[in-house]
């Protein structure tokens, strides 16, 4: 049993490798077709609860199966479960690791005992627990390891320290645990069979962990056209050669190219532990996507909660200012278009009103401009379905707005209209939706975050949050600068607070701190993992 999905077995006729040679020449020289890659890429987010319901039915299928099975078998399932589950909900893994080592225990069964906390050392890691996963793994000595288990071991370890390098923040601890995973796999390959397409994976990877040459990425796109695209490995090869190109300004659209198939493979697989999605919608935000981009980044932070991936929903959490800076342009480009709708539809309204007062002084030629005005209200109508059709991506509140100034228009209250949007009321309705989101999701990712935040106050100065309330503005900055965002200008645009509002409010936080000279750096810390 193995801890990775390992795709069909390695091709064994020559003809085979050369077809897979060719291929991958003539996608080298040909320039990607982005547009394409990207609108396919769509069709798989809009389809991605079909695609995670359907690998989910799968996985309870399986479940299903150990009511039947003979006590080995139920073990060589529960292995599977945990192999897959891993990928998509870490609590459904835990569960079957679990019940896979209570049965093994019950059997005397020691090697399958074993074969279940290693697994558990995998794991652990995705929900957030990373140093408990180095933990446990260093204390298993290689020595105590059976040779049936040794390259679940090895490879045990390349993961876990892999996770680590993602998830510390200090370059020292990220080399170290780089250092760590390079060792594991150096031993791992003694022990894995050479014509399993992850050998050559393996292989090659850390050729590129240790010198991003032209040949191994050559060879690494040579074996991703050997690979059945719906399976783990596909994704994690094209990941792995996405951000290699994405390290040359050049070869930017090759990077977006195969972070695309990467995205593309995780999503058919059902795998809802990945990050070539988020890292897409960050590529795709600075080209000016910012539709897409917002899609993208949103629906990955929805796939990593729902998986409970901590790490990753700490990773994706960084990018939340992005994901509402991309929100914010979205809203101001449909406040814009929707200006120009209200304009339209008065300069219609007044010619419309002309050419009344020109029929009822001209009743020769009112059969004339019947036809006419018909005609106007028909191309009237064709233009406000087409805007009515564009604005249907925006806010439901705006479809709110959209009415009621359809009303005031038919009863001629054009300066009224004019005062509601002057008024700001709509841009303050979204901005208290924003505030809604972003506390939602922010409390998700730190549900602790104000009790840690009171943490760093006097105790006769600690915030308390009104009933009803998530946040209050305060709090509000402090998570701002815990993503990251310490210009105050910036902060200030987010949430709809002048400039000297924001100073004001950090000074008088920073006064109830503790120790006032390194509050911000402590407010920065909160979450993280030294």
């Amino acid at each position: 049993m193995k801890l990775y999905i390992t795709g069909h077995p390695k091709a064994k006729r020559p003809f085979v490798l050369l077809a897979a040679m060719a291929c991958c020449a003539i996608a080298l020289c040909a320039k990607p077709n982005i547009p394409n890659v990207l609108n396919r890429l769509d069709s798989y987010v809009q389809d991605w609860e079909e695609y995670a319901t359907r690998n989910d039915r799968a996985l309870k299928q399986m479940e299903k199966s150990l009511s039947t099975a003979s006590p080995k078998q139920q073990i060589e399932i529960y292995e599977k479960l945990v192999c897959e589950y891993r990928h998509v909900n870490v609590d459904s893994a835990l569960r079957c690791i679990d019940g896979g080592r209570k049965l093994a225990n019950e059997m005397g069964d020691s090697l399958s005992v074993q074969r279940f906390n290693i697994l558990e050392y995998t794991v652990l890691p995705i929900y957030g627990l990373v140093k408990d996963a180095i933990d446990l793994y260093e204390r298993l000595s290689v020595q105590n390891v059976y040779p049936a288990n040794k390259e679940l071991y090895f490879n045990a370890g390349d993961l876990i320290y892999k996770y680590a390098a993602d998830f510390y923040r200090r370059p020292e601890n990220k080399q170290l645990c780089a250092d760590k995973s390079e060792q594991s796999v150096d031993s791992l390959l003694k022990y894995m069979d050479k014509s399993d397409p992850e050998y050559r994976f393996q292989l090659l990877n850390r050729e590129f962990s240790r010198s991003s040459s032209t040949k191994a990425l050559k060879d690494m796109e040579i074996l991703l056209h050997t690979i059945p695209f719906e399976s783990h490995l596909y994704a994690r090869t094209a990941a792995i050669i996405g951000q290699t190109y994405l390290k040359d300004s050049y070869h930017i659209d090759q990077g977006i190219y195969y972070l695309a198939l990467s995205a593309m493979s995780d999503i058919a697989t059902g795998n809802r532990e990945t990050t070539a999605l988020h890292r897409l919608g960050k590529l795709l935000y600075d080209r000016k996507d910012i539709e897409r981009s917002y899609e993208y980044l949103t629906l990955s932070l929805a796939i990593a909660v729902q998986s409970g991936s901590r790490l990753r929903s700490i990773e994706i959490a960084e990018a939340l200012p992005l994901v509402f800076a991309t929100n914010q342009e979205m809203e101001r480009t449909s406040a814009r278009n929707m200006t120009i709708v209200v304009i339209a539809l008065s300069i219609l309204l007044i010619v419309s009103g002309v050419l009344m007062l020109f029929f009822e002084r001209n009743r020769r030629r009112l059969a004339r401009m019947k036809v006419r005005l018909q005609n106007s209200v028909t191309l009237k109508d064709q233009y406000i379905r087409k805007i009515l059709s564009l604005c249907g991506v925006y806010l439901s509140a705006l479809e709110d707005f959209n009415r009621i100034a359809g009303r005031k228009i038919k009863a001629g209250q054009v300066v009224d209209l004019l005062n509601m949007i002057e008024s700001g009321k709509i841009m303050r309705d979204q901005l208290q939706n924003f505030y809604e989101v972003f506390d939602s999701a922010f409390l998700m990712v730190y549900p602790d975050f104000v009790n840690d935040v009171n943490k760093l106050f006097e105790e006769n100065k600690q915030v308390a949050v009104p009933e009803g309330e998530r946040l209050t503005p305060e709090l509000r900055i402090l998570a701002f600068m815990r993503l990251g965002l310490d210009d105050s200008s910036q902060i200030s645009k987010f949430l709809g607070l002048s400039l000297n509002t924001i100073y004001t409010y950090r000074n008088k936080m920073k006064t109830r701190a503790r120790d006032r000279d390194l509050f911000e750096q402590h407010i920065r810390n909160i979450g993280s993992i030294e």
